[in-house]
């Protein structure tokens, strides 16, 4: 019955997964899933998807592989790049030395590339991606039912949040199956340091978790799934002082993200714990990330090559979406000493609508701007809460700066929002000049 409902189940081996569910085996760090030369033993034919299949063409799929290594991998570094390489070039000599669960990474590597290019320009159509997702999610449920797992297994999984986080739009259920990653990250040690020299970058597999965890919890609006000290990371602890460097590299990005860890995770925790919050807790942290973050990645310093502007466009990103997240609470009232989360709730939501008028208007091909413009759960939620912080804003200032009085406020259709946005847009790009 399992084999109808898991489209991988077919793909693993009567002599492994099976018989190990079957003798109650505990979880191990041994667990091979199919390699290809079972999965003849599953084929019935044109009725059995086969999975080899799915994979593009040699020169388009290298193409994709080194565009993810160049942006996306560089602040979820899920993957060792030059092991990942080898198994791609074995498995093109010979698709039966490879794991069924290593094809499925190369798909999730492949679609998440693809999407940073402009409709027009992909590689791959959105057609033959559609599917992939739906196949690949069939692995942790799988794995979790023989209780059998490793930890290339929990990096197949990270992959699958990043893909459906990225991609897709359900913030709740990202929640859940980030959760549910980290605990399996800790069933096989990923949190321990003393496995963090094993290799394969499994300190920074542990730290991808937790950030897609954190990115997660702000989308859905629920506290992080780890406490802090659980979630803690960087040998280096957080309260390290370095200089702000007007260039920034691939280290200095890095680094930023490690050492805001802490305070964003208190921030998302406090944000969606308590019920009732202090204006000069806020202000507080307020402080903090900017000390953080908001010195690294503010207008001043820059960055040189379209890798770097990936990597500096996320880490800003999600800089900008914390401190939005930390004075929305307050950025609904006209209470005079609440009036800086009001301005900078208002300013962070125009110029977060502005950027995305501009991709859509204008069209960008930077690979940052065309996973924004995707619409995946970890962006549209910023989308959201931007457009309310901007229709709250009009109607506050109304009509002394936008006309809305043809407009039926009454209402909540997706048209009345657009036009109350498009006229703001345009008032706020004239006061610019």
């Amino acid at each position: 019955m399992a084999r109808s409902f898991e489209p991988l189940f077919a793909y693993l081996p009567q002599t492994g997964a099976q018989k190990a569910y079957s003798e109650g085996q505990a979880y191990t760090e041994h667990f091979d899933h199919a390699p290809a030369q079972n999965h003849s033993d599953h084929d019935n034919g044109n009725d059995r998807l086969v999975i080899w299949d799915e994979l593009p063409e040699k020169s388009a799929t290298k193409k994709l592989i080194h565009r993810f290594f160049d942006t996306i991998a560089r602040p979820y570094n899920i993957l060792d790049r030059e092991h990942f390489w080898r198994q791609y070039e074995a498995m093109c000599s010979n698709p039966r030395a490879v794991k069924v669960c290593f094809v499925i990474e190369v798909l999730m590597v492949v679609g998440l590339a693809n999407a940073t290019f402009p409709a027009e320009d992909q590689p791959l159509g959105g057609k033959r991606t559609a599917n992939w997702l739906a196949l690949a999610s069939s692995v942790p449920a799988t794995a979790m039912d023989l209780r059998d797992f490793d930890v290339e297994t929990i990096r197949l999984w990270a992959l699958i949040n990043l893909y459906r986080q990225t991609l897709r739009v359900d913030d709740v259920a990202d929640y859940v199956y980030t959760a549910s990653t980290l605990h399996a990250g800790i069933v096989v040690g990923l949190n321990h340091p003393d496995t963090w020299s094993q290799g394969l970058k499994r300190y920074q597999l542990w730290e991808a978790l937790v950030e897609l965890n954190l990115q997660a919890s702000l989308s859905a609006g629920l506290p992080p799934s780890l406490s802090l000290g659980d979630a803690s990371l960087a040998p280096l602890g957080d309260e390290a002082e370095t200089s702000p460097s007007p260039v920034l590299s691939n280290a200095d990005l890095t680094d930023v993200l490690r050492r805001s860890r802490s305070i964003r995770h208190r921030i998302i925790t406090l944000l969606n714990s308590e019920i009732r919050l202090r204006y000069e807790t806020i202000a507080k942290l307020d402080l903090e990330l900017t000390e953080t973050m908001g010195t690294s990645v503010g207008s001043g310093p820059t960055v040189s090559g379209k890798g770097l502007i990936f990597y500096f466009s996320v880490v800003s990103a999600c800089y900008s979406r914390t401190l939005a997240a930390l004075h929305r609470p307050f950025s609904h009232t006209n209470a005079p000493a609440l009036h800086y989360s009001r301005r900078l709730s208002a300013a962070l939501a125009t110029n977060h609508l502005q950027s995305l008028d501009r991709i859509h208007s204008a069209g960008s091909g930077e690979a940052f701007a065309r996973l924004m413009s995707e619409r995946g759960g970890t962006y549209i939620a910023g989308v959201f809460n931007s457009l309310l912080v901007v229709c709250s804003e009009l109607y506050r200032r109304a009509p002394s700066h936008v006309n809305i009085s043809h407009l039926d406020i009454s209402g909540h259709e997706e048209g009345l929002m657009l036009g109350i946005v498009e006229q703001y847009l345009q008032h706020a790009n004239s006061s610019s000049h």
